[in-house]
């Protein structure tokens, strides 16, 4: 078996045929010019990459290629910046392709650890990448607004929510090298050390950071009795230990996007996500989050009710009662991003 039999998996990503090809050829080029030694299975479950374990200089080693997105330009850069300085290591880099070789971490992630020491583990990543510098993607194009109301949306709750955005943008911190994604699953040990993986590469406030890993981990806000007081907490101690302001960070939280999912009608069975506004149920989404609703049940059944897909569809990130809604926003022909915007803790006037 060679890394050529790995065209059989190009159904499982978002990529037209082209882009997947395109990189299938570059992951065995590289191979043989690193002289990688790698097994034929692609790593984890389909993102935009390929991504394949092997060997290489007497080492184990992960060998990524990017198919499609900002893994191919600012999270390339990022990943390299970031590298010894909170990130893992890069052994190879290709510009031409965003291309990675890294030495390959072996541990758990983030959420194997306890709540308040993976909090911990985080700021000591935070406060070791804040060394690193470079060119990013703006904050302002990665979290865009869109200029009218999204589906679900009321006139006075898109006003309210577009001028959070740009009062957020207007008032940034000069901006930073942001991993852009640092929540508990993007957060590997490896030799007693923590290293952050898949940076999107975002230049912007440091404030942002916090974003993903207040929706996460997916199980344990899943499972908490008590989601504003843990979210708080984390908020708390993020700020006490670097500086941050916590208003900011929740105001961050409230706008990023907290819902996502592949449309791809060749992916999944059904139509895209961007009609299911119109086949929903009256009040089928409620304000504490989709779980239980109709769009719920039919988002598990696209995906074969795979559990482990629903870091995407997190409920209840906002506490019950409190202001907020779930809004489809389909920036793509066939792919669609979820959003609950509201506040995270209370009504905001």
């Amino acid at each position: 078996m060679s890394l050529r039999d790995l065209a059989a998996q190009r159904g499982r990503f978002d990529a037209t045929d082209e882009a997947f090809d395109a990189a299938l050829a570059a992951l065995e080029a590289l191979a043989r010019r690193w002289q990688v030694d790698a097994v034929p299975a692609l790593l984890g479950e389909p993102t935009c990459s390929l991504a394949v374990a092997g060997t290489a200089r007497g080492e184990r080693v992960v060998l990524k290629v990017p198919i499609l997105g900002e893994e191919r330009t600012t999270g390339y850069r990022a990943a390299r910046a970031f590298a010894g300085q909170g990130g893992g290591d890069v052994l190879e880099g290709d510009d031409a392709t965003g291309a990675l070789l890294m030495r390959r971490l072996e541990g758990p992630d983030l959420s194997a650890l306890p709540a308040d020491a993976a909090t911990d583990v985080w700021i000591d990543l935070f406060q070791r990448m804040r060394a690193a510098t470079g060119e990013g993607m703006p904050l302002a194009d990665y979290v865009p607004m869109p200029q009218a109301p999204l589906p679900g949306m009321s006139g006075s709750e898109h006003a309210s929510i577009v001028a959070l955005h740009a009062s957020l943008i207007d008032s940034s911190p000069a901006p930073r090298l942001l991993h852009g994604d640092l929540h508990h699953f993007n957060v590997l040990e490896h030799a007693g050390a923590w290293h952050a993986i898949d940076p999107k590469g975002i230049a912007g406030d440091p404030h942002f950071e916090a974003a993903a890993l207040l929706r996460n981990p997916w199980h344990a806000i899943l499972q908490s009795d008590d989601v504003a007081g843990m979210l708080a907490r984390r908020i708390e101690r993020i700020a006490s230990a670097t500086g941050l302001d916590p208003g900011r960070m929740r105001d961050w939280g409230s706008v990023h996007d907290l819902f996502s999912g592949p449309t791809n009608p060749l992916k999944l069975p059904v139509s895209p996500i961007t009609q299911f506004d119109a086949l929903r149920e009256p009040n089928g989404l409620v304000a504490d989050g989709l779980s239980g609703t109709p769009l719920h049940h039919r988002l598990l059944a696209q995906v074969g009710g795979v559990p482990d897909w629903v870091d995407h569809l997190t409920s209840e990130v906002f506490p019950i009662g409190s202001h907020s809604r779930l809004i489809a926003w389909p920036f793509l022909p066939d792919y669609a991003h979820w959003l609950q915007v509201g506040w995270i803790t209370g009504e905001r006037g």
